[in-house]
């Protein structure tokens, strides 16, 4: 860590130029970005494009935008538009998907990132992560979805279960490097990384949404499967302030300490049971968990059934012994129910946790106390562990009472993620940060400064943002350039055909010339309906026009015919510009990953002004999961 009197300042001459070089380069096409798009027309867009471009763009057929948004420019058109298709691509991140997260991991800076998958066969290796020794591919690999059972897939759509086994893959690589026995989850929602983490992982986790009704339909979903106090979902929001601080400290510490003393080894009711392919000894040890080498919670290289049940015996929730070959009775005499987060008000919401009553005496869940040269020793103070063992940091941490955790969030929306880089720099005992943005729009905006509370974060940024504005005074970074930031990446744009575009450019442009009618008058319209407009009635103008005129109210003194003989005048004058539409979209998809890449390098120099250094990994397909981008940051 930095020292304390270092924090805070701007000392890397080399980042602020490169942050003065982006923004000078913004300024220069605020045009593009800073404005509405339903407000193309009336701002008259078309006057700050440059006369090359505009002659080029006004004759172009829309097949050959294609590539634009890629930096491919074809030979005879402008030079300054290569320029500017150049320095976009210069000033992007890379957003190509890489699987290779050990060596991404192991990267100092973020540019030398290898974003091409590893070629070689994994080999099968035993690795300790979490709580439980888990048999698997080597972590160079993510989880492949058919790894997750239909139970827990449920509910989940191609896009979150793609984000799920990546995001927990990369959270278990990062763990393996750190030693981190325990996750937060940031904004779990409704619990499926914690699910996955905890059942296929084996990690304890501890869910905070800030959402009542999403962490009820966590613990819902959970008691499905099976209701364990290592995966808990609590209502609550994290914030900046010390009170929250404190208050989450709290509620993280009252629940690791009823779970700590404990192993928890989930039945034949959760991930072992679910899968098909761990039926070894489904008939022999139907009243234990399954411990067979290929089961996740795999605890030795036996492939043979009778290890299996040798390792506890076949009463129901009986305990492992302990060093001494008798069964704890400590453990025996614990309830369940002890292990529950009390229900206490956090930032004046309820915390809800997971619920475990009664579960020893249907066999879906029980404890057991962990033998003394069991890996797990590090959850236990009932055993010690000697000092040369291979357990590494899990074990040795700082302090052993203490957990060592890892906090992560999936589409931490606005000022989130400022709040969990603030946390993770201010707690100790977060040791370990993976967090994925989104919405950056929706970060707190104060219009009286022009400026977003929580961007620019970095001294740098802000110092630079400063030099800038002094040359050009009216540039800003406004929620119109947050919100591109947050727009679709062109792998989107790749996959569109020439009939994508024109309903692209028949909808931007229809839903303009509507809400100039709405603004102009001469009449004044209340809409009746949220959606004026479904896709069938785009097929023409006049069918649009009769869509919205069954959805809106007329006030007395005009007509429904006055309104679209309005519409049709307005349509008739805006026609001629209805061509610069999938253009200027083609100039906003390649200026899109410059915005995004401004918001995470200037995260990434906050921490580094902290005295931290973060990586960010593309881990997600871009088209699938546009929000692809994780910084990665450890207090090692």
């Amino acid at each position: 860590m930095a020292d304390s009197s270092q924090k805070g300042s701007s000392d890397c001459p080399e980042r602020d130029a490169n942050f003065n070089d982006v923004l000078i380069f913004l300024a220069k096409h605020q045009w593009l970005f800073d404005f509405k798009l339903t407000h193309i027309f009336v701002d008259k867009i078309w006057e700050h494009i440059p006369d090359e471009w505009l002659e080029l763009f006004q004759t172009l057929p829309v097949e050959d935008l294609a590539g634009i948004p890629d930096g491919i420019i074809q030979e005879g058109w402008p030079v300054s538009l290569k320029e500017f298709a150049t320095t976009c691509l210069q000033f992007s991140l890379k957003r190509e998907q890489t699987t290779d997260f050990p060596q991404c991991l192991d990267q100092r800076k973020t540019k030398q990132f290898q974003t091409k998958p590893i070629e070689s066969e994994n080999v099968i290796e035993k690795v300790q992560l979490g709580s439980k020794m888990c048999k698997r591919k080597a972590t160079c690999r993510p989880l492949d979805p058919g790894d997750i059972p239909k139970e827990i897939k449920n509910g989940m759509a191609p896009k979150k279960l793609h984000e799920v086994c990546h995001m927990t893959s990369l959270v278990a690589t990062l763990t393996q490097k750190t030693g981190n026995d325990v996750i937060v989850d940031v904004g779990s929602g409704l619990g499926y990384l914690g699910q996955v983490l905890h059942h296929y992982w084996g990690f304890p986790v501890l869910g905070l949404e800030s959402k009542h009704c999403h962490s009820t339909g966590a613990d819902k979903r959970t008691a499905k499967l099976d209701e364990c106090p290592y995966l808990s979902n609590v209502t609550c929001e994290l914030t900046p302030d010390e009170q929250s601080k404190a208050e989450f400290s709290d509620l993280f510490h009252e629940w690791y300490s009823k779970i700590r003393e404990f192993k928890c080894v989930c039945s034949k009711s959760s991930y072992t049971k679910l899968k098909e392919s761990d039926n070894c000894c489904r008939k022999e040890c139907s009243n234990i968990p399954e411990l067979c080498d290929s089961s996740p919670y795999s605890s030795g290289n036996d492939k043979n059934c009778s290890n299996c049940c040798n390792k506890l015996s076949s009463k129901h929730c009986d305990l492992l012994p302990d060093s001494s070959g008798t069964a704890s009775e400590e453990v025996g005499k614990k309830n369940p129910e002890d292990l529950l987060v009390s229900s206490s008000d956090i930032n004046g919401a309820t915390q809800k946790s997971t619920k475990s009553a009664e579960n020893c005496e249907n066999n879906e869940h029980f404890f057991v106390d962990i033998q003394k040269d069991s890996p797990y020793c590090t959850m236990h103070n009932n055993h010690s562990c000697p000092g040369n063992c291979h357990h590494g940091n899990s074990c040795h941490g700082n302090n052993s009472d203490e957990a060592q955790v890892c906090m992560i969030g999936l589409h931490c929306c606005g000022d989130l993620t400022p709040t969990m880089l603030e946390h993770f720099v201010n707690t100790d005992w977060i040791t370990s940060l993976v967090c994925v943005s989104c919405c950056y729009h929706r970060m707190e905006y104060a219009d009286e400064l022009e400026l977003h509370r929580k961007f620019p974060l970095s001294s740098g940024l802000k110092k630079s943002l400063g030099n800038i504005q002094s040359v050009y005074p009216r540039f800003r970074l406004s929620p119109f350039a947050t919100r591109l930031a947050a727009q679709e990446t062109r792998a989107r744009w790749r996959d569109q055909t020439p009939t994508d575009h024109k309903t692209h450019t028949l909808h931007v442009a229809y839903r303009t010339i509507l809400e100039i009618c709405f603004n102009t008058g001469p009449f004044y319209l209340k809409k009746t309906a949220r959606k004026l407009a479904h896709k069938a009635d785009f097929s023409s103008f006049e069918t649009y026009i009769k869509a919205v005129a069954t959805h809106i109210e007329i006030q007395e003194g005009s007509s429904v015919r006055d309104f679209e003989t309005s519409m049709l005048k307005l349509c008739e004058s805006y026609k001629q510009y209805f061509c610069l539409i999938e253009p200027v979209t083609a100039l906003q998809f390649l200026l899109q990953p410059v915005l995004e890449s401004l918001i995470v390098r200037d995260r990434l120099a906050w921490l580094e002004e902290q005295g931290y250094h973060g990586n960010v990994i593309p881990v997600f397909d871009d088209f699938l999961s546009p929000r692809n981008l994780a910084i990665v940051v450890t207090k090692s």
